[in-house]
């Protein structure tokens, strides 16, 4: 991503967005991901609003989901 609008906050609402997943196994993966973490800290990407306004479907063509 080339900034902040392209870049998204990965979450348990995110993720649930993109897979058929349960919220509790993504729940349980996103807490055992330091790396998520750290793509966030780097970004300073805090808070629930962070992906307000953004385009889950933007999002899922460019990581090549149907």
């Amino acid at each position: 991503a080339q900034d902040d609008d392209e870049r998204w906050l990965i979450n348990q609402s995110v993720m649930k967005q993109l897979c058929s997943r349960s919220q509790a196994i993504i729940k349980r993966v996103l807490e055992s991901r330091d790396d998520v973490k750290q793509h966030h800290d780097k970004y300073g990407m805090y808070g629930r609003r962070w992906n307000v306004g953004k385009d889950i479907e933007g999002l899922r063509q460019a990581i090549g989901g149907a």
